[in-house]
């Protein structure tokens, strides 16, 4: 989860949908734009999970 700190770019907010590739069960996670970019990085050498989805959220 991404915690806002002073290097986060908090100007957007993101929601990460990912699916479990074993039970199929979907979770959400919440980030900034950058640490967004950082955990889809890391889920590209991560064979478990899926990505579903990508959406900016509007505040």
């Amino acid at each position: 989860m991404c915690d806002h700190s002073t290097t986060c770019s908090s100007d957007e907010d993101c929601r990460l949908v990912l699916r479990n590739r074993l039970t199929r069960m979907e979770t959400f996670e919440y980030y900034c734009k950058a640490h967004l970019v950082a955990r889809v990085w890391d889920l590209e050498h991560d064979d478990s999970l899926d990505v579903v989805d990508a959406t900016f959220l509007e505040r």
